[in-house]
């Protein structure tokens, strides 16, 4: 009995001392392929340090296993990252009392307006802050995606700001290019709206195309059924409006055809919502495009590390349109081969192989939808707190409909024939009896955990992304995904 526990824990203790030496190079491998990603993380780390001293401890701790341990200049460079974002963006916490300022209302749900507060003065502190993300509640109506200037008194719930508005309601002055895009996203949503009769089906059209919101039915209806994102503008439209440009195109050399769709798509982001996914896509496609100009090469998770820290600096981290859009990104691009090699391979053992594209395709969509939300229970618990696990079974299939009826609605802005067709397919998908009916899962509800338990779950889960990451045979299924 005493040799087999001595077995036992030597047994132990070399699993475990493999487990770390495995975990260590794979820290010093992702960190020397993408930097960018790691130096953006101990951005937000300094940004945070003053308002959550505890997360950001934690945070350190976590990034300490990418330091490099023998090059001098990239250990200097991140923690330089850390201090200018602790010396020019760190504020500390915003306590219970009266304040004012402007506040831009980006959604609203049960009576309450989530918004971002572009600069906030308290009285009893006298401190300023900006880009902070919190709930309004206001007795007066206030409109989406407008600026207000606000007066009343913040308070703090489950690590929340809440504002409640007290006294006169004013307008925030805007700039003139503000108005120009508002006047041209008005025009184009007309224009759409008035390509169809019903009105349902051109409010559909209109938030697929330009991120507008939809009634509240609707909203409701996609919301319950986890398909809410489609209807916000994100990394997905850029890839879907760059993959009909390069169709339209393939007669033209690479090289051609990426600076036509950065001009054409750095267009349109002019009428789409300023929103940090717009940004996030629009920041991330320009490094793409222009990385074949350049020696190297720029990958995702760089890119989604430049587009955090421009964003940081222009919209609140905590923010939910922040927050969710990164957060998914990332889960897609550190878990998406992992879970799609665990669910695929097995298949291409004894399946024919013209069987593996219905295969790839099902197992795809179920990978993307896993991916994207590994990171995102603990944020939606915080802002919404609800979870509607009926999203993993709609996102198999609902998201393939949503490019034709995307090309259709194009279509019938340039061939007014088309609406008729495009209004049919719309009318047919609303009514389809699954979107209204009871939900075949649970819903998640229950209440958010602290943040320093958030912290702690957001880096253990990075690093058991990063721990299944790299390995010779998710380097294969590169080329199956491709």
């Amino acid at each position: 009995m005493k040799d087999y526990q001595i077995f036992s824990f030597s047994s132990l203790r070399y699993t475990l001392s493999s487990l770390w030496l495995q975990l260590n190079h794979n820290c010093c491998y992702f960190q020397k392929q993408h930097p960018v990603c790691i130096i953006a993380l101990y951005w937000l780390t300094g940004m945070f340090s003053l308002s959550y001293p505890l997360c950001s401890a934690i945070a350190i701790l976590f990034l300490h296993l990418f330091v490099p341990k023998k090059d001098i200049h990239r250990w200097i460079i991140f923690w330089f990252a850390m201090i200018v974002s602790y010396a020019y963006l760190a504020s500390p916490s915003l306590h219970s009392g009266q304040a004012s300022g402007i506040f831009i209302i980006k959604t609203s749900m049960r009576g309450r307006y989530y918004a971002e507060a572009s600069s906030l003065y308290s009285i009893g502190s006298r401190n300023k802050y900006r880009n902070l993300s919190c709930v309004v509640i206001s007795d007066t109506p206030l409109e989406i995606n407008q600026s207000y200037i606000l007066h009343g008194k913040t308070t703090r719930k489950l690590n929340q700001l809440i504002f409640k508005v007290e006294g006169n309601i004013y307008p925030a002055p805007t700039s003139s290019l503000t108005r120009i895009k508002q006047k041209l996203r008005t025009q184009c949503h007309e224009q759409i709206l008035n390509r169809f009769i019903n009105k349902d089906c051109g409010s559909f059209a209109a938030s697929l195309i330009l991120g507008t919101p939809l009634p509240k039915s609707l909203r409701e209806t996609f919301r319950n059924k986890g398909l809410a994102h489609l209807f916000a503008i994100s990394g997905w439209h850029f890839t879907l409006f760059s993959s009909y440009i390069f169709l339209c195109s393939q007669a033209l050399p690479r090289r051609c055809q990426n600076i036509i769709a950065l001009t054409i798509l750095s267009l349109i982001t002019i009428i789409f919502p300023s929103t940090p996914s717009v940004w996030r896509a629009w920041l991330s496609f320009i490094f793409m495009c222009l990385s074949g100009y350049f020696p190297g090469y720029c990958s995702g998770l760089n890119r989604l590390g430049i587009s955090c820290i421009v964003c940081s600096l222009m919209f609140s981290p905590l923010s939910p349109s922040f927050s969710l859009s990164f957060l998914a990104t990332l889960g897609i691009l550190l878990f998406f081969q992992p879970i799609f090699y665990f669910f695929y391979t097995p298949w291409t053992v004894f399946l024919p192989y013209r069987l593996l594209p219905l295969m790839k395709y099902m197992f795809g969509s179920l990978s993307l939808s896993l991916s994207a939300n590994i990171f995102l229970w603990i944020p939606m618990l915080h802002y919404f707190g609800t979870i509607p696990l009926d999203g993993i079974i709609y996102n198999l299939f609902f998201p393939l409909t949503i490019p034709v009826i995307i090309a259709c609605t194009l279509l019938s802005l340039i061939f007014p024939f088309f609406s008729s067709m495009t209004e049919f397919l719309i009318q047919n998908l609303l009514s389809l009896p699954i979107l209204h009916s009871k939900n075949l899962l649970v819903t998640l509800r229950m209440s958010p955990p602290q943040t320093i338990i958030s912290t702690l779950s957001f880096f253990l889960i990075f690093i058991l992304g990063i721990y299944l990451r790299k390995s010779k045979e998710l380097e294969k299924i590169d080329n199956i995904i491709n």
